[in-house]
């Protein structure tokens, strides 16, 4: 017996996600200790059509971190195989989710089972919805934004020649920023940046730039979000940028912190001296984290001496009102 083809309702909204989503957010913010959700001025009325788009550090968090804090209700493309059980289809539409089909998934007619899923996209938008894509497809440990997939580009393409209309959507670029995101009560910012333009991007028949697409997407993203670069010194800058406690910086102090990244990018990449200078920095303080009686979380040592964060005595009394 073939697998069903799947064709999830058109909708803007709806009840179950409405209420799932104040669960989500005491979990989300239970779990973490939030500092701050900056520049949602940026984001378009509740009808107008829009696509959020986000760095990818954490898995299955980061879609649950985005509903929490994005005012308007996403749209997510989610594996097909979760639609297979008929009760979890119906909690899946209920919650926005659309199947998106994989090599995985064995159906001999993927190209056409996903091709009627983005036409739904394409639907929904036209009725106002607001979608959620991860530009690069999959997550990483490193805050740090990798190459682009194209599904992004295709998706606007496909809007625009069923709708041309739909080429005044809002991109809107979400950035998501753990201080460590795999450990409990550790603090998180999310920021939104201004939309991203297309419309200027695409030619008569309806195609996109697709480089200059992902570039300007690219450098939105950095503006609210750490991208350290480039790959072969995320270890090494890593506990540097933790340091910098970029999670405890305000938003109108924000703009330094994607500058210094994009200055040691430049730096790593062409001055030798420098790149030597920070790698035996990185082993000075590897060094000094294990012998130090201060936790060693780069965090707690901050980036001079006046920032290191001393123990408190009577911290560990207190830990269990935590978990109130």
């Amino acid at each position: 017996m073939g697998k069903p083809v799947f064709t999830p309702p058109v909708q803007r909204s709806h009840l179950y996600y409405r209420l799932a989503r104040i669960l989500v957010w005491t979990g989300v913010t239970r779990y973490h200790r939030v500092k701050g959700t900056h520049g949602f001025h940026h984001f378009p009325e509740d009808d107008a059509p829009a696509i959020v788009v986000s760095n990818h550090q954490n898995g299955m968090m980061d879609p649950l971190v985005s509903c929490s804090f994005v005012p308007r209700q996403i749209h997510w493309l989610t594996r097909a195989d979760v639609f297979w059980n008929p009760i979890a289809r119906h909690i899946m539409y209920g919650f926005n989710q659309m199947p998106i089909y994989r090599q995985r998934d064995r159906v001999a007619d993927i190209r056409k089972r996903n091709d009627i899923i983005f036409d739904v996209c394409v639907e929904r938008l036209r009725a106002g919805a607001m979608m959620g894509i991860f530009p690069e497809g999959n997550h990483a440990p490193f805050p740090s934004l990798r190459s682009f997939k194209g599904g992004l580009a295709a998706l606007l393409e496909l809007a625009v020649r069923r709708d041309p209309q739909l080429a005044d959507i809002q991109v809107m670029p979400v950035g998501l920023d753990y201080e460590h995101y795999a450990e409990y009560k550790r603090q998180f910012q999310v920021r939104c940046g201004a939309a991203v333009p297309f419309k200027d991007l695409l030619n008569e028949e309806g195609q996109i730039d697709k480089p200059a697409f992902n570039q300007r997407l690219r450098e939105a993203l950095r503006t609210v979000a750490v991208d350290i670069q480039p790959a072969e010194a995320q270890p090494l800058l890593h506990p540097f940028v933790r340091a910098m406690r970029t999670t405890e910086v305000a938003w109108e102090d924000w703009a330094a912190i994607p500058s210094t990244l994009e200055s040691w990018e430049q730096q790593w990449m062409e001055d030798g001296a420098w790149k030597q200078a920070f790698e035996a920095a990185h082993e000075a303080w590897t060094k000094a984290s294990e012998t130090s009686s201060v936790p060693g979380r780069p965090e707690a040592w901050g980036t001079k001496e006046s920032d290191v964060r001393k123990p408190k005595p009577w911290a560990p009394w207190l830990r269990p009102l935590a978990w109130l």
